[in-house]
């Protein structure tokens, strides 16, 4: 866009955050519209009225500095059963069915079947914490979920609102709407399928 257009949407951007430009000088944005351009994905920029911007891998964020995270969240998972949180978005669906009479779907990320039986204690839902790690499903090894996150690009403040589901040993079985845990698939000797089903309320359909 024309670089005047280019501050007429910055200055809408933080009219909408703090009620009016007032402090929001033109230096500022040109500032901005300089980060913008030559930031590297990751990089954060202070504003002033409280507020941040961070560039990602296609897209800068713009967001008041109260709203920067969200808290961390663990709940229990029923099984089976339903779970739905308003905060997050979600609704997770959890059945048990016999592996005879279970259709195995391998290709939607809002899916997870696996084998119940490799599962130890009641299931958790929470989101991320430092040093988690799992076996994204197809590979042999471990990997940190930052990493995993990392190369499928996921905007850095998204991360945090992604919903993982541990088991009661605190391994994790799957990153919901990503993939599940190599550990827990379906396998020739699998008696009792786990299917979870996720859907989405929130406009989380962007990360997947």
């Amino acid at each position: 866009l024309d670089e005047a257009i280019r501050r007429r949407v910055i200055r809408k951007c933080v009219e909408r955050f703090a009620g009016d430009v007032k402090d929001f000088e033109l230096k500022n944005i040109r500032l901005l519209l300089q980060f913008i351009e030559q930031s590297d994905a990751g990089s954060q920029m202070n504003l002033p009225k409280n507020l941040t911007a961070q560039k990602d891998y296609e897209f800068v964020y713009i967001y008041h500095e109260k709203n920067k995270s969200l808290e961390v969240f663990e709940y229990p998972l029923p099984v089976p059963g339903t779970f739905t949180d308003q905060s997050l978005g979600i609704t997770i669906e959890s059945s048990l069915e016999a592996r005879s009479a279970q259709a195995i779907v391998t290709n939607n990320p809002l899916i997870a079947q696996l084998d119940y039986d490799k599962i130890i204690g009641n299931l958790i839902l929470r989101n991320r914490r430092p040093g988690d790690r799992f076996f994204p499903l197809g590979m042999s090894f471990s990997k940190k979920v930052q990493d995993f996150l990392t190369d499928l690009k996921v905007p850095r403040r998204e991360r945090d609102k992604i919903p993982i589901v541990v088991d009661g040993a605190g391994r994790i079985v799957w990153i919901a709407g990503f993939r599940p845990d190599d550990r827990f698939k379906i396998t020739t000797s699998t008696r009792m399928v786990l299917t979870l089903k996720m859907s989405v309320n929130r406009g989380q359909e962007d990360l997947i």
